[in-house]
């Protein structure tokens, strides 16, 4: 009785996040041969997260985590845009921010642009013109085919891709979690 008259008292403290810019990674050679590696694009409302498809243990988890914004700076002639972890401090420039996303759906494809520009470039992909990998891009479930085909002609025409996979992001993670734990779907 008398333990459960104590009640233990805990605070946790959070500690903000800062952001460190992310580097710029060089395209390794396992995802060019024997034929190219798809490109893996986890695009969220939140967060970004981009890799490689391969077996490799060291290429299993996403090289890109980055908040799904951009910003551009007012006032200049020739304005930057700054994404995800490079723009320093999310705070002073919150009412400058921009998502691709409205209610859980793409609808800004030129923020989508800028983003997939930021992904390919700090994967190492430097083909001029042109991303000679396929891509694996997910979705909201029950997403609008209007969005899928922006996003499809965004993808073809802009960047060149061979192939475009798209998938709800549950059902990946669930694929890829049962496959190491020998789950069976119900």
């Amino acid at each position: 009785m008398a333990a459960k008259d104590e009640q233990v008292c805990q605070i946790f403290s959070f500690q903000d996040c800062k952001a460190t810019p992310d580097p710029l990674f060089e395209l390794p050679a396992r995802c060019l041969t024997p034929s190219p590696a798809p490109i893996v694009i986890d695009n969220g409302s939140f967060q970004t997260r981009a890799g490689w498809a391969s077996s490799a243990a060291e290429l299993d988890t996403p090289r890109l985590l980055f908040r799904s914004v951009a910003a551009r700076s007012r006032g200049a002639a020739r304005s930057e845009t700054q994404i995800g972890n490079d723009i320093p401090n999310l705070e002073p420039l919150r009412w400058l921010l921009k998502s691709q996303f409205d209610r859980n759906v793409v609808v800004n494809f030129e923020i989508q642009e800028l983003i997939f520009d930021y992904v390919f470039t700090h994967l190492g992909v430097t083909s001029e013109g042109c991303v000679d990998h396929p891509i694996v891009v997910t979705e909201a479930p029950c997403n609008p085919l209007h969005c899928r085909q922006m996003m499809s002609e965004l993808l073809f025409e802009c960047y060149r891709v061979p192939y475009v996979s798209y998938g709800v992001d549950g059902l990946y993670s669930f694929y890829h979690n049962s496959s190491q734990r020998n789950l069976q779907p119900p």
